[in-house]
């Protein structure tokens, strides 16, 4: 009877034993999913404000080259209108 119930007891001690590792073992892996998630969260932020950076730069490229031409056809016309001065200036 005695070694029966020691054999019980024993039996019983490794499932406990069990159950915490299991325990352990689960959030353990809920940590790791969860810092695993953040990592990726993280990632993707980065790599949408880095889209936004270049979408901005080719935006501002863009306006500066609209700002260049409108400069070099404002040269070109004052440039004419000066021709056309001095021609009328001659005759």
């Amino acid at each position: 009877m005695k070694k029966k119930k020691k054999k019980k007891k024993k039996k019983k001690k490794k499932r406990e034993e069990e159950k915490e590792q299991q325990a352990v073992r689960e959030k353990e892996k809920k940590e790791k999913k969860k810092k695993k998630g953040k990592q990726k969260k993280k990632k993707k932020k980065k790599k949408k404000k880095k889209k936004k950076k270049e979408e901005e730069e080719k935006h501002q490229g863009e306006k500066k080259e609209e700002k260049k031409k409108k400069k070099e056809e404002e040269k070109k016309k004052q440039k004419k209108k000066k021709k056309k001065k001095k021609k009328k200036e001659n005759n």
